[in-house]
């Protein structure tokens, strides 16, 4: 029995068989739970090593850009149109917590209140949720900013940034040469706009830096350190003369518009250019309302740069190229007079001088020097708008003149122009319009001025705006006794003829045209809306003394004469000697 009872205490094989396939079992998914977190943990490792340590470091580091310095824009005596200063911004840190509690709420207020723009509650609210930094205030006063800076310890979650914005010390001057920069993008580059500062915007913007910024869990900041320096732009050089140039934008007041150009005839240097109504660029730095917007730059129109951008009639400035066709196809001669009964009959209708009345018999040099048309109307008359068309672009006339400044290139219209805008043949009455200057033709201030300063130097310059831009000449193909002949004519007119205010001017000589183009046709002694009105222009070559002479050209819109046009110049060539310029 003893040894039954023993035996029947000991484990038989199928028991112990049971146990151990339990264990193995246990054993096989521990192993099997431990390959598969070592084959997870190589796979991490491996293959989304470099994707997890980003990660981990934004939950940690914050990069961002700083912006390059814009390269400075320096007149031709190295003064300064464009620049950066420094300004202060208020940031809101956060509190690191997914909503603004009383205590936050009640910071904001108070900051809030000592800032003469308070900040928007709901952006810094969604600021917080993602714990990112929201601008509380930009280019904040000094006033305000030290009154904040005295209450530091009141405003733990807010801190002071600065950076450069760009600047124009001389606000609204020179502007359409210059432009205006968008604010900067999220990489801290501003984007030029219009101007020289869209045109060079790869010259002026430089290059972003970049930095990181140490935070902790709750977005506090604890470190920040610079990885890449940004650099500066290049400057910009120009050949304006800053006093010139401060000098022309005295001639507008507000209700006016108009431009002006003093440029060299000799190699195309501008040193001045300007547009009225002008824009002050230094407002786009900031947000600017809808309603600011429309009755600043909308109803005026100050981003039309007049200079360049916009065609009128040349009117009796024109009359130069009509004179230099007529000598140059053999039509009149210098010494032949001409006779003004007052009109001329073309097709059975008449056309008028501006002097209804008659000049009388006078030379071709007289002609020009009191504005006759009947001396353009007898050559008009016997030539094809074709040839005409032919001679205005061999003074530049309908074609671009190659500026950096966007520019339109006019219209010189002839009989094919016609045909195809409008389907109708040309008929002559037409030619003895666009003679005189009006009709379908158009020019720019700027191809008036190259226009004029061709007669002088016998070829058609580039403008240039920059220092070391390329100079580029191209001949006048008009023989060099016309050419002498066009100079005694504007030399009449300065002395003698319509524009004879200038004759008076001590130390000057002077060269002159004048026009008035008409904006619409109307009836004799009609009285006409302000914007009806004619545009009047005064083109001048003058030399002061021994100096290097310079070209002119005055538009005044809507004036209805051009004795606006002519004051302003005369006004000026008395100031000249006077300037200190280059």
């Amino acid at each position: 029995m003893a040894w039954k009872e023993f035996w029947s205490t000991v484990p038989h094989v199928d028991v112990v068989s049971r146990r151990r396939t339990r264990i193995e079992i246990i054993f096989y998914f521990f192993a099997v739970v431990f390959f598969i977190y070592i084959f997870r943990l190589a796979y991490l490792q491996l293959f989304r090593g470099d994707q997890l340590l980003k990660k981990s470091e934004a939950n940690f580091l914050r990069q961002g850009y700083c912006p390059p310095l814009r390269g400075r824009v320096l007149d031709c005596n190295g003064r300064v149109l464009a620049a950066n200063r420094v300004v202060y911004d208020l940031m809101w840190q956060g509190a690191g917590k997914s909503k603004l509690d009383a205590k936050a709420k009640e910071e904001i207020d108070v900051v809030s209140s000592m800032l003469s723009q308070p900040p928007d509650l709901e952006l810094i609210k969604n600021a917080e949720r993602r714990r990112r930094q929201v601008v509380l205030g930009m280019d904040v006063p000094f006033s305000e900013l030290s009154k904040l800076v005295e209450r530091t310890s009141e405003f733990p979650h807010v801190r002071v940034a600065n950076h450069a914005v760009r600047f124009y010390p001389n606000k609204d001057l020179a502007s359409h040469i210059l432009g205006y920069i968008s604010r900067t993008n999220e990489c801290g580059v501003a984007e030029g706009k219009s101007g020289l500062e869209k045109a060079f915007q790869d010259k002026l913007m430089g290059q972003a830096g970049m930095f990181r910024r140490v935070v902790t869990a709750k977005g506090e900041q604890l470190e920040e350190y610079v990885e890449n320096k940004a650099k500066m732009g290049d400057d910009l050089v120009l050949e304006i003369d800053l006093d010139i140039q401060k000098e022309v934008e005295k001639f507008f007041e507000v209700g006016q518009s108009g431009a002006v150009i003093v440029m060299d005839p000799e190699n195309g240097a501008i040193k001045a250019l300007t547009s009225y109504p002008r824009f002050d660029p230094n407002r786009f730095l900031l947000p600017i309302s809808g309603d600011e917007w429309k009755r600043d730059f909308i109803e005026c129109s100050p981003f039309m740069n007049r200079a360049v951008a916009a065609a009128y009639p040349p009117a009796s400035i024109f009359k130069l190229v009509t004179f230099a066709a007529g000598l140059e196809l053999g039509i009149i001669d210098r010494e032949t007079p001409i006779e003004c009964q007052g009109f001329v009959s073309v097709g059975g209708r008449k056309v008028y001088c501006m002097r209804r009345w008659g000049h009388g018999k006078l030379s071709a040099k007289q002609m020009l020097a009191y504005s006759c048309n009947i001396g353009c109307y007898e050559i008009a008359k016997r030539i094809s708008i074709d040839q005409l068309a032919e001679y205005s672009r061999r003074f530049g006339f309908g074609r671009i003149t190659g500026s950096i400044l966007g520019e339109r290139p006019g219209l010189v219209p002839s009989s094919s122009w016609k045909l195809k805008m409008y389907g109708e043949q040309w008929w002559r009455g037409e030619t003895l319009s666009v003679s005189i200057g009006q009709s379908y033709l158009l020019a720019t201030p700027l191809q008036v001025i190259r226009a004029i300063s061709s007669i002088f130097t016998g070829y058609l310059v580039k403008p240039r705006l920059l220092k070391g831009e390329e100079e580029s000449y191209e001949p006048l193909a008009i023989a060099l006794e016309t050419r002498e002949f066009l100079q005694e004519a504007m030399l009449e007119v300065a002395t003698r003829g319509t524009a004879r205010r200038f004759g008076g001017l001590t130390d000057f000589k002077v060269y002159a045209k004048t026009g008035t183009a008409q904006t619409i046709s109307k009836a004799r002694g009609l009285k006409l809306e302000r914007k009806h009105r004619e545009h009047g222009l005064c083109a001048t070559h003058f030399q002061y003394k021994n100096e290097k002479p310079l070209a002119m050209v005055v538009l005044f819109e809507h004036t209805g004469t051009s004795v606006p046009a002519q004051a302003a110049t005369e006004n000026f060539l008395r100031r000249y000697g006077s300037l200190n310029r280059n």
